[in-house]
């Protein structure tokens, strides 16, 4: 049925007369639990769930959705992204064009060992009730009080298939999972510290089996709580420093991630998110040390961002974003490509059936 409902938009759509449309299904089952200072504080489950579509009509891109996925829902959608791209053609200087790429049919599917839903909800919420025992464990055998404990544990199942007037039909499930902690360890004589950390994979609950969280949370309070008792100032003097992955990710997210997305280099967010240091003319240049390579990867089995494909129906790849220090390529959809000059690297990604896809790294 919605792939009926999918070529029936794509037809509708050429039928109005656009040049370029896609339909694309998509359903977001979250869940959720929270447990705070050892007491369950949320325990939420949300489906959301609709069709959207897009299409090119004189240069200019119109977007619409309905959570509603009926042939009358979607005529109306169609409507109005006719009607917006109509009237953004009589206004935008620069002509929207999609760079050529071979798309195909895929399907991609990541089957879950142990699916959350076979996990009862009394044993998830015992499971972090247990962690948290440990943590104040873990606090007493060190000589601090682990004051505030914020766990949570909790699941983004996505599913989407998208269909395009350009012959792409992909077909995606893809389960992840995911665990979050929050930690406040004090002592009277020595202040607070805090620590945040979050882990996600493209699995089922065996990931969270995996991950040895009530091992990896006592080793973790007893390393913060020496450094609460016992670290000391660091020296004045340059020094040479060796980085964690945690600093490191941050940095690559904030410095080469976000400023080498194309369409913020070209000027889009400038006034919501801000614009980018890198210009077109860099791409190729040298920003950094040759010690320096920052790659974006949505085709790692099992990470967190897995995405074989785009929301545009792009096969992800590989993106060498700075190597060696060198900038070498930007993230790409199919419209900043065109405008580039090149491929698109599979970079378009979308939030939900009700948003359209932008670029944005894995």
């Amino acid at each position: 049925m919605v792939e009926d409902l999918l070529r029936f938009a794509v037809d509708e759509s050429l039928k109005l007369g656009a040049e370029y449309a896609e339909a694309r299904y998509q359903k977001d089952l979250s869940e959720t639990m929270v447990l705070k200072n050892g007491v369950p504080e949320i325990s939420a489950r949300s489906i959301e769930e609709g069709v959207c579509v897009r299409i090119l009509v004189e240069g200019a891109l119109g977007f619409a959705s309905t959570s509603s996925p009926s042939r009358s829902s979607l005529r109306k959608a169609i409507r109005s992204a006719y009607s917006m791209a109509k009237a953004s053609s009589r206004l935008i200087k620069n002509k929207i064009s999609l760079s050529e790429e071979s798309l195909s049919e895929a399907r991609v599917e990541v089957k879950p060992r142990v699916r959350f839903d076979s996990v009862d909800l009394d044993m998830k919420i015992g499971f972090l009730k247990e962690i948290d025992k440990l943590i104040l464990e873990a606090g007493e055998r060190s000589g601090v009080k682990a004051s505030t404990r914020l766990l949570e544990v909790g699941r983004m199942d996505v599913e989407k298939h998208l269909v395009n007037s350009d012959g792409a039909d992909i077909r995606m499930r893809i389960p992840r999972a995911f665990f979050e902690y929050f930690l406040t360890l004090h002592s009277p004589q020595h202040g607070t510290l805090q620590r945040f950390q979050h882990l996600g994979e493209a699995r089922g609950w065996e990931a969270v089996e995996a991950w040895n969280l009530p091992e990896m949370i006592s080793e973790e309070v007893e390393r913060i709580s020496s450094i609460l008792l016992h670290g000391k100032s660091p020296p004045r003097d340059p020094v040479d420093v060796i980085l964690g992955p945690e600093v490191v990710g941050i940095a690559c997210h904030e410095s080469a991630g976000h400023p080498g997305e194309a369409d913020r280099v070209l000027g889009r967010e400038a006034a919501q998110g801000g614009e980018s240091y890198i210009k077109p003319e860099l791409l190729g240049t040298r920003i950094g040390s040759e010690a320096v390579t920052v790659v974006d990867d949505p085709t790692i089995p099992r990470s967190f961002g897995y995405s074989p494909y785009d929301d545009e129906g792009v096969r992800g790849r590989e993106r060498k974003l700075i190597e060696s220090g060198v900038l070498k390529e930007l993230l790409h959809n199919r419209e900043t490509a065109s405008k580039f000059g090149v491929k698109s690297n599979g970079a378009a990604r979308s939030a939900g059936f009700d948003y359209e896809p932008i670029i944005r790294m894995s």
